[in-house]
């Protein structure tokens, strides 16, 4: 378990939640968003699997949420940025026991 991908995805949920504090209360995307991101803190725990689809979806749900316009759109690139860099992370952590595992076929 890689504890500095954990800090940094539940840091990341964090701030989606501080995003999603300024939609609307009853907002279908807030309550979204915020799922997202609690799904992907799970994958990165339990290595259930990588958050591909999460992110995916989780940048599309971005897209939408700043055509609405309740928050700075660079908001949204940030959080899209770090998401990016966590996921690149994962997947580097991944490569050696993938490799690892090839080899020991």
């Amino acid at each position: 378990m890689d504890k500095h991908n954990i800090k940094r995805a539940v840091e990341l949920c964090l701030a989606v939640y501080r995003v999603t504090d300024k939609f609307p209360k009853n907002e279908v995307l807030r309550c979204k968003l915020r799922g997202l991101s609690v799904a992907i803190i799970e994958s990165v725990v339990y290595k259930i699997s990588y958050p591909k689809k999460e992110l995916r979806v989780l940048f599309l749900c971005f897209d939408v949420a700043d055509k609405q316009g309740w928050v700075d759109s660079r908001n949204y690139e940030i959080l899209k940025l770090e998401y990016t860099r966590l996921s690149d992370k994962i997947t580097s952590s991944l490569d050696p026991l993938r490799q690892s595992f090839s080899e020991a076929s």
